[in-house]
């Protein structure tokens, strides 16, 4: 009875391309939240331009209504109302800046601690997944090389031994190889 035997190379290109494979899979989704994070940056940097296009377009009116009002009075106060519209755009214009960019920061950060956690959990699956795997396939191999010794033991020696008698048999052999210095 021929079994199939699976050699170390068969094993180690198996798991290999199931590692290359995970790999590929964890570079996949990595790449899949980099391009969300870049694409919540360009909207972030959108929706800032549009939100300067409506304050200019709001300072604009504002200015245009004061320089009405103010074209009555003397240059002396208009001057003095612009000074005074100048600071208060200017320190409007800081304080929407700053929200604008802390918006933006909080976004990119809780779009970067989703894509860790994400890498995280896959990661982790992953090496589980590959643990698994390996446990499994070795157990499946001693399985069969605990098959094939047995076989070719009941051929060579004609006979069914124990479990124990085998690995008595194997233990003396490789005692054996050792002192002929097979191994090395």
């Amino acid at each position: 009875m021929n079994l199939p035997l699976y050699t170390d190379t068969d094993t180690l290109i198996t798991v290999s391309i199931l590692l290359t494979l995970f790999t590929l899979i964890l570079v996949f989704f990595v790449f899949i939240r980099i391009w969300k994070v870049l694409t919540v940056e360009q909207k972030l940097a959108s929706e800032e331009r549009k939100l300067r296009q409506e304050i200019k377009g709001d300072v604009e009116q504002v200015v245009t209504a004061y320089i009405k009002s103010l074209t009555s009075d003397s240059t002396a106060k208009l001057e003095n109302e612009v000074n005074k519209f100048s600071e208060e755009l200017g320190r409007l214009m800081h304080a929407k800046s700053a929200e604008v960019a802390a918006y933006i920061e909080k976004a990119q950060r809780e779009q970067i601690k989703e894509s860790q956690f994400f890498v995280a959990n896959m990661l982790s699956k992953i090496e589980k997944d590959a643990e698994e795997y390996r446990k499994n396939k070795l157990l499946a191999v001693d399985e069969q090389i605990r098959q094939i010794v047995l076989s070719a033991a009941r051929e060579v020696i004609g006979r069914s031994i124990s479990l124990t008698e085998h690995e008595d048999l194997v233990t003396k052999a490789l005692e054996r190889a050792k002192k002929d210095k097979v191994f090395g």
